[in-house]
């Protein structure tokens, strides 16, 4: 009956603006999908996040999000742990809990679903048998290193389960970035301006459309009378004209840019999937457990070492290849080496 339907449902442009998600890209959220789903469940969500990160690309995500609110870090060991969460709360600041196994301390579990009361005029919520004010403002993150935990039924009623282990597609990006950043840092230094500017001017757009709403809002019936509205809305038209044009230039240029760093694909799907190899080991043997970080600097050093030649995308293929193969050897058990192979 005439409704416009988009031809596309996009469930990150429905729930969030995109400044917003450039931003938590500029701060290390891994670009793909998948990543910013999570992020959104973890930030929007109603009930506290429960996230498992053995590669700490969540953690890492949220210490810098947070740094500027003054984030606690807290482990389930840590000192006055339960004096420290009852300040957070009270006070707004966010808390990161990290490295919690397959249970949480049950005395969290309201705190955890947010389930508070009024006492007073005042939001309460119990913190095992103590009743503590809770800010709007607080927000209680929860991190697992296990990668493949097994959480009793009563967790997925309490906390919103989100699986932040790398993706194939989030790692080449993030290998992309890597080798790029290394043959052509000139390319990833643009791309990362590109990026903040970007950002930067929709959110600007974002803001000079919620001004015009604001003073629209409060103008009374005579809109036309009010000189200050109408000044105001050409400026913000011319302005945002202006903004609009740097974005789609930008944008442009972003576009060739990526073209550009697109040469280097296929090195960086090569060292994601010797990754993601080298990780199906751990289930050969639980001792074989290899962490993002040491990939990244196995690979940093192949592209550093490796020898100029005039097929240089192979010779970089070859050499993160065979270094992969050399470097994890080393720590197999003889039974295992030919496997491995």
């Amino acid at each position: 009956v005439g409704i416009e339907l988009s031809p596309r449902f996009d469930f990150m442009q429905s729930m969030i603006d995109e400044s917003i998600v450039r931003d938590w890209m500029t701060i290390g959220l891994p670009n793909d999908s998948t990543s910013i789903e999570n992020a959104l469940i973890i930030t929007q969500a109603p009930k506290s996040a429960l996230i498992i990160d053995p590669q700490n690309q969540a953690t890492q995500w949220i210490k810098k999000m947070e740094e500027v609110r003054q984030l606690i870090i807290l482990k389930p060991n840590s000192p006055n742990f339960y004096r420290s969460i009852e300040n957070a709360v009270r006070l707004g600041i966010p808390v990161l809990l990290e490295d919690v196994q397959e249970t949480v301390d049950p005395a969290l579990d309201l705190l955890l679903m947010r389930k508070t009361y009024k006492q007073d005029g005042k939001e309460m919520v119990r913190i095992g048998d103590k009743a503590v004010e809770i800010d709007e403002k607080f927000r209680l993150y929860v991190t697992t290193k296990l990668t493949n935990p097994h959480f009793m039924p009563d967790m997925f009623v309490k906390v919103s389960i989100v699986n932040f282990i790398v993706t194939q597609i989030a790692l080449e990006a993030q290998q992309l970035s890597l080798v790029v950043s290394l043959e052509r840092p000139e390319l990833e230094t643009q791309k990362h301006e590109l990026v903040m500017s970007i950002a930067a001017d929709k959110k600007v757009l974002v803001e000079i459309e919620d001004k015009l709403l604001e003073l629209l809002r409060n103008a009374g019936e005579h809109i036309l009378d009010d000189e200050l509205l109408i000044t105001t809305i050409e400026e913000a038209k011319k302005k945002s004209l202006e903004v609009k044009e740097r974005v789609r230039v930008s944008e442009e240029t972003e576009i060739e840019i990526n073209q550009l760093r697109m040469e280097y694909k296929p090195v960086a799907i090569r060292a994601s999937i010797m990754f993601f190899v080298t990780g199906d080991m751990a289930s050969i043997d639980p001792m074989y457990q290899y962490s993002l970080e040491f990939f990244r600097d196995l690979v940093h050093a192949c592209i550093t070492n490796a020898p100029k030649s005039d097929d240089r995308l192979k010779t970089l293929i070859d050499k993160i290849t065979y270094s992969t193969y050399v470097t994890v050897s080393r720590g197999l058990f003889e039974v295992h080496r030919s496997l491995f192979a």
